[in-house]
């Protein structure tokens, strides 16, 4: 549920790819100097950037070529400059191509696309940028600045990425012994004219759609997360 509520609450997102799955972590790790009014968080693990401005506070956001890229106004505007190299390169997490006619010297081309002083982006300066990183899993593999202007003076958010250790293989074979065991319950159950283990099964599907549906409402829903993470568990519940 509060997975749900925060979906709710979530930013305008720059038109760009979907968070998917990834083995890094990305963690604001200071913000300087601290300011009021502002809040800076990392959505999905390292997928998108976030700023959120209070109404009455000014912020601009800099561009990877030092270009003028967000603009968030005190009324809770909020503009992107989309002709920016930094609005080109952030289409894709991976990176995309920026037309060679766009430069940081290219006059703004200033679009509303918020209103409520909230908005979130693939800031390549904040997450890894692919391949495989030098040194071991757990590591700090990649530290970016974004710079920011709030009401006219100079910020800095400083962003560590992490390379998360390998995935522990137990819970999935904890789930499949799970599910063959249920499986083999509820032939035995049904054989006996038992309602027990079609209630167990019911639950249990039930619970996966939940969760499934958490955590596909737990990211923008402008990002396109996919939705197999709900419709998996929610055909076995139908079936």
């Amino acid at each position: 549920m509060l997975g749900v509520l925060a979906a709710l609450a979530a930013p305008a997102v720059a038109h760009a790819d979907p968070p998917g799955p990834t083995d890094f972590e990305s963690t604001i790790v200071a913000v300087e100097p601290a300011v009021d009014g502002l809040d800076v968080t990392i959505i999905a693990g390292d997928a998108f950037f976030a700023v959120a401005a209070d109404r009455g506070v000014t912020v601009a956001v800099t561009g990877y070529q030092g270009e003028p890229y967000l603009e968030f106004a005190a009324s809770g505007e909020v503009r992107e400059n989309r002709n920016s190299p930094t609005y080109f390169a952030s289409r894709s997490k991976a990176g995309s191509t920026v037309p060679p006619e766009i430069t940081a010297e290219s006059p703004p081309e200033w679009v509303v696309v918020a209103d409520d002083g909230h908005f979130a982006w693939h800031d390549h300066r904040t997450h890894w940028m692919g391949g495989t990183p030098t040194g071991d899993r757990g590591d700090v593999v990649a530290r970016g600045t974004v710079p920011l202007t709030v009401d006219g003076a100079p910020v800095e958010v400083r962003v560590e990425t992490r390379w998360l250790p390998a995935a522990s293989p137990l819970p999935a074979l904890a789930g499949a012994a799970v599910g063959v065991v249920l499986a083999f319950g509820y032939v035995v159950a049904r054989r006996r004219r038992l309602t027990a283990a079609d209630g167990l099964l019911l639950a249990v599907a039930a619970g996966a759609v939940v969760v499934g549906w958490i955590q596909y409402r737990s990211v923008p829903a402008v990002t396109e997360p996919s939705v197999s993470g709900w419709a998996i568990p929610g055909t076995a519940l139908l079936a």
